[in-house]
């Protein structure tokens, strides 16, 4: 066992060859060759972490699990009267297509458009549920207790 690092093996194959050419601490850190993990080498590159966080094709969810609660403000309400939209809380994992079809089968009016947006406070996901038919939106929030 050598006594030190100027006497060791990989001082003498590896780096002494190096300071010899003048190279920079940089270029000799790039020029030394690290081991792999053994977990990239065993793994392919689909197999290191699922693609989707969630499988889309489960449609079993009712609308009580995806629709978590309306939001009650004063910004909500604007929008509420405003664009005949109602605002709510819904499941992170829950898609557009099923949102629309949860809100249908809840409220029983017919959905026009949803846009939805994640908020990253506390990682929710915020719904925008447009109604085709006018005062939809207000009738359900005076019917919930959202007004």
């Amino acid at each position: 066992r050598p006594h030190t690092f100027l006497q060791s093996e990989k001082f003498v194959k590896i780096l002494a060859p190096m300071i010899a050419k003048n190279l920079t601490i940089k270029q000799r850190y790039h020029l030394i060759k690290k081991p792999e993990p053994a977990a990239f080498e065993l793994k392919g590159k689909h197999e290191m972490y699922p693609r989707r966080l969630f499988d889309k094709s489960e449609t079993n969810a009712s609308p009580a699990t995806i629709i978590k609660y309306a939001v009650k403000n004063e910004r909500a309400a604007r929008i509420m009267e405003s664009n005949n939209t109602l605002t709510l809380i819904v499941d992170v994992k829950a898609t557009k297509p099923q949102i629309k079809e949860a809100v249908a089968k809840r409220y029983g009016f017919p959905v026009q458009k949803v846009n939805t947006l994640i908020t990253f406070k506390n990682y929710t996901k915020k719904a925008f549920v447009r109604f085709k038919d006018d005062g939809a939106a207000v009738d359900i929030a005076s019917g919930a207790g959202v007004l």
